[in-house]
């Protein structure tokens, strides 16, 4: 729309995306037509306020993930988990580091190129009361959602690494030099892996039911209003998707397009280039259907709140799926798109088996290493 066409109402647009869901009060963002896709830029961007952010986050998406969680060991006194994660945090930024740039001696890595290897740090919610420290406004649990069949093995952690690079085998033994770095003060959780195919032509990666991904993200320019904190960090939501691949495939080429609001081909919107919610058949019948997952997920249906989205596929011991992986400037946002996804005809051929929630710090400097402002300020001094 120009600015001579009048704006639908809210009312409208939220008829128009399905049923209306209160939407938290969420910052305004972009359009429903607009698809700026995905987030490709190397550009670092800042907040408003001078800190230092987290790689991983807005890096180029790597073709290999291992996400490592972990759980701080039970007994510990809290002075004793302060101190040793005030060690251990610093530590894993400078092993990170070093694997990176490729001069690392760890032995678990040696001979590998470091295959643009990103290290990506955050806390969990249980991980304050275990140090005595203050809580991180807005950390908690994600609420129950429709669809959910959590299981303990991929849900929670009191710490979170993400590993990201262009060869599965530096992610995954970059994990076990972490975890043999942190055994005198946490354990391993759970440990997720995952891999992306992807186009030749640099566009979005497909999913396992054969469709693009993650086509509408947030630009770089806009990071600081949907992503990043003031303070510099940023909420990393984790979702494990067991996805339904033999029964979605079973569907007719045009049911699953309904399903998703896409094209299989070249993931353009049902309709034209861009989505447009408004379109009609002939009959008067939507041409993005209304439980068409483009619809149901459509930022304009929460107050045009976006959330940066770095899932990956996984396919193992019998089960295939997506390791959902979406950063944030509040959960909320998270929490009302997937809400909205309740009636989501994409959604019901999946089944979420593991969910977690983590605040991304900011990054460590020389004169404030990773964690020093959340441990540097105990509540609790035993």
């Amino acid at each position: 729309m120009n600015e001579h066409t009048a704006q639908p109402s809210r009312r409208s647009v939220l008829r128009l995306l399905g049923a209306a869901v209160p939407a938290a009060p969420l910052a305004a963002g972009c359009g429903a037509g607009r698809e700026p896709g995905p987030a490709v830029s190397s550009e670092r961007p800042r907040p408003r306020n001078p800190v230092a952010l987290q790689a991983g986050v807005f890096t180029p998406q790597q073709s290999a993930l291992t996400l490592a969680a972990f759980d701080v060991l039970p007994g510990l006194r809290r002075d004793a988990v302060r101190r040793s994660l005030g060690e251990l945090l610093p530590a894993w930024v400078a092993a990170g580091a070093a694997m990176a740039a490729g001069g690392s001696g760890e032995p678990e890595v040696a001979g590998l190129a470091p295959a643009g290897l990103t290290l990506t740090v955050g806390v969990g919610a249980g991980l304050p009361s275990r140090a005595g420290v203050r809580e991180v406004p807005g950390l908690g649990e994600l609420p129950p959602f429709e669809g959910d069949r959590l299981e303990r093995a991929w849900s929670g952690g009191d710490l979170v690494v993400q590993l990201c690079a262009d060869d599965p085998r530096v992610t995954e033994r970059a994990a076990t030099v972490l975890s043999r770095l942190g055994t005198r003060v946490v354990r391993p959780r759970w440990r997720q892996t995952g891999f992306l195919r992807m186009e030749a032509d640099g566009g979005a990666p497909r999913n396992l039911f054969g469709f693009k991904d993650g086509m509408v993200q947030p630009p770089p320019s806009e990071a600081e209003r949907h992503v990043w904190t003031d303070e510099g960090g940023t909420f990393m939501v984790v979702r494990r998707i067991s996805m339904d691949v033999e029964g979605f495939a079973r569907l007719p080429l045009a049911a699953q397009e309904a399903a998703v609001g896409r094209r299989r081909d070249s993931g353009a919107p049902l309709g034209g280039d861009e989505i447009d919610l408004f379109a009609k058949t002939p009959t008067g019948r939507y041409v993005i259907p209304a439980q068409a997952h483009v619809r149901r997920a459509n930022p304009l249906a929460v107050g045009g709140a976006q959330m940066l989205r770095r899932g990956y596929n996984y396919r193992e011991r019998g089960d295939q799926g997506l390791v959902f992986v979406s950063f944030q400037r509040a959960p909320e946002t998270f929490v009302a798109i997937q809400r909205r996804l309740a009636g989501d005809a994409m959604m019901a051929h999946t089944t979420t088996v593991g969910s977690a929630l983590f605040y991304v710090l900011p990054d460590g400097r020389a004169d404030e290493p990773l964690g020093r402002g959340l441990l540097g300020n105990p509540i609790d001094i035993s």
